[in-house]
């Protein structure tokens, strides 16, 4: 088998994971040993996480599928262990699942009262729609034990693994166990998962395929200073924007930039906000626009620039194609700038061919630049990506749940954030942070996911997982420093990665 990376997790459709364990029972490893990994190495996470469990019942419930196979090895692999276990659901229609229930003593089927944690194993990454009324009946068991830890195995049954989309009463999990690779549905729905293990089963290499950064990875190419690093080793920034009465857009950004390590910033802004940016971001310079734009030898100060945070729709559509041509450096063009390039992304591509470019649209700016409606796009961020890169010919982080980055070779996918960052000023924060390192790396796509895994980890932390409201921005710059301190461990024993919860359970 060819080896991966795997601090890059694998980011599947349904039938993409369902190819992946085709090519490793082709490559010589039996369906019923894949199956019988992923129960005991689900078994070995949950005693090694959840505290007293051998002193704690534990009910499993099973569908009739290899969904229900996973659920019967984990079952007899708790029992083993000393674990009150008791079995419940659908007779296996399936060899696979049938020989992983014969693993199990006739003693461990039935239910379990008051149980401690629900292991649901009904549906898998094959659900698509409805349930029927017989599956309807084991979901009513899982969704009864209100109380109990809810633990899916690969997806909480009903979850549609490529779209996210959920047939009705699909029961949140507390934790979501996966093999060998996130699904997107998984990162569509975080709200539905909760925390997210995905652990190794001995999968082959998946291809060209989306791949999601595990921390180690993130903080491996984040760029480190070092210990006497001056202000213009660690580079400046130049950023442009701050329309009347848009100061702050431009001050968030500064802020992330000064929040990811950049040296120097300098801000362009309109003549009544200088004084809000001075007071707001006073580790920066402020400077008015000019009537021209500026010398490419005064740009030249700037190791990287951001464009377009507060600019004004009208100034941005004037000013914008000038500031790009002058500027030799890498750019990351955001909000009004996003903006002002509807309609002209071909002249965009002319002006900014051969220099290292980053575009940062969310999914309606996206959609107008590919000229088709937000909704296309959310329901398809892949394709969108992918779209968008062709067509301006660059680098592009399309933000959302998840955010999706691509340079047309290579597509990453950053499955960090939460609704705390469903606000305005979210993105012009994330600009800053992407222009900075932008500014250190000299190069868009790793410094797009670096910004952006951050970006969403602080926020993360900002909620520690509880409940959103009451939370502002500031909160999220608050906890950048401790999103950039993190030093991640090795994982676990077959763990490849792990995501928090974004959201308290439904």
């Amino acid at each position: 088998m060819t080896s991966w990376d795997r601090r890059l997790i694998p980011v599947l459709t349904a039938e993409q994971a369902r190819a992946l364990d085709r090519a490793a029972i082709d490559a010589g490893t039996e369906s019923f040993e894949l199956m019988r990994r992923a129960g005991d190495r689900l078994a070995h996470l949950l005693l090694g996480t959840v505290p007293d469990l051998r002193q704690r019942p534990i009910q499993v419930v099973v569908g009739p599928g290899n969904n229900g196979g996973d659920g019967w090895v984990a079952a007899a692999a708790l029992a083993r262990a000393g674990c009150t276990v008791r079995v419940s659901g659908a007779s296996p229609k399936t060899d696979d699942a049938a020989r992983a229930k014969s693993l199990c003593p006739n003693e461990i089927a039935g239910v379990v009262e008051n149980p401690h944690v629900v292991l649901d194993a009904v549906l898998g990454t094959g659900a698509a729609g409805e349930y029927r009324p017989e599956i309807r009946e084991l979901i009513e068991i899982i969704r009864g034990a209100s109380s109990a830890i809810r633990v899916a195995v690969d997806l909480p049954s009903g979850l549609d693994a490529t779209t996210g989309a959920a047939a009705e009463g699909c029961p949140a999990a507390d934790l979501t166990v996966t093999f060998g690779s996130w699904k997107q549905g998984q990162l569509f729905r975080r709200d539905l998962v909760g925390e997210l293990s995905c652990l190794d089963i001995g999968l082959p290499a998946p291809g060209a395929v989306p791949v999601a950064p595990e921390d180690r990875w993130v903080h491996a190419a984040a760029p480190e200073p070092g210990a006497l690093a001056t202000k213009n080793e660690r580079r400046r920034l130049i950023i442009v924007g701050g329309g009347e009465g848009m100061a702050g857009a431009t001050i968030l950004s500064a802020r992330g930039a000064f929040g990811s390590g950049v040296g120097m910033v300098r801000c362009y802004v309109h003549p009544t906000s200088l004084g809000a940016v001075n007071a707001g971001a006073p580790q920066a310079t402020a400077l008015r626009w000019p009537d021209s734009v500026p010398s490419a030898d005064d740009l030249r100060w700037g190791h990287a620039m951001v464009i377009g945070p507060g600019f004004g729709i009208a100034a941005a559509r004037e000013a914008l194609l000038g500031w790009l041509t002058a500027f030799p450096g890498p750019v990351v063009v955001d909000a009004d700038a996003l903006t002002a390039l509807v309609g002209r992304l071909e002249e965009f591509t002319a002006v900014r061919a051969g220099r290292v470019t980053l575009l940062t649209p969310h999914a309606a700016e996206a959609g107008r630049l590919l000229e088709c409606g937000v909704d296309e796009v959310r329901s398809d961020p892949f394709t969108a990506v992918t779209a968008l890169v062709a067509k301006a010919g660059c680098a592009v982080l399309l933000k959302g749940v998840p955010s999706l980055v691509s340079d047309g070779e290579r597509t990453f996918v950053v499955p960090r954030g939460g609704p705390v960052l469903g606000v305005g000023g979210s993105g012009d924060l994330l600009s800053g942070m992407a222009g900075a390192l932008l500014a250190q790396l000299g190069e868009g796509c790793t410094g797009a996911v670096v910004a952006a895994s951050v970006h969403g980890r602080a926020a993360e932390l900002a909620t520690g997982g509880g409940p959103w409201r009451g939370l502002t921005l500031d909160h999220v710059i608050g906890s950048l420093p401790a999103a950039w301190a993190e030093r991640p461990a090795e994982p676990a024993e077959f763990v490849l990665g792990r995501l928090s919860r974004v959201v308290p359970r439904a």
